[in-house]
């Protein structure tokens, strides 16, 4: 019986472009049927005002995804990993603040805006001198 000494390398075998692209088409028509109904729905009146603000992070979001196909495709080996976890991260953190800044601004930073007569768009929301 003969023993050889040699190093063995595991490489992981690079992923199908078929699967890529099918993965990426999803996520692709997922946004863009987000995009367009949150588009469509920002000339409700102002009591459903959420639409700009979903609208907005949709836009935020494909543009990180945009930007990752390019930079995942030219990355080579394990940087193709941490390419795809910064894009789920930064879009994620995209996705938080567009939706969820607004609202801890006002809750935090401006108090006097948060009335139900202010939100309602009766009240005045400048403070009496």
């Amino acid at each position: 019986m003969k023993y050889h000494n040699d190093k063995i390398v595991y490489e992981c075998v690079v992923g199908s472009i078929v699967g890529f692209a099918v993965l990426m088409g999803y996520i692709g028509l997922l946004a863009f049927l987000s995009f367009l109904m949150a588009f469509l729905a920002r000339s409700l009146p102002d009591n459903f005002n959420e639409a700009k603000l979903i609208t907005f992070s949709m836009l935020i979001f494909c543009a990180v995804w945009m930007a990752f196909i390019p930079a995942y495709v030219n990355s080579p080996g394990k940087y193709a990993d941490a390419v795809e976890v910064f894009a789920i991260l930064a879009s994620s953190f995209g996705l938080l603040v567009a939706l969820f800044g607004p609202k801890c601004y006002i809750i935090l930073l401006r108090p006097e805006r948060n009335t139900k007569k202010a939100i309602m768009g009766r009240g005045t929301t400048k403070t009496e001198m």
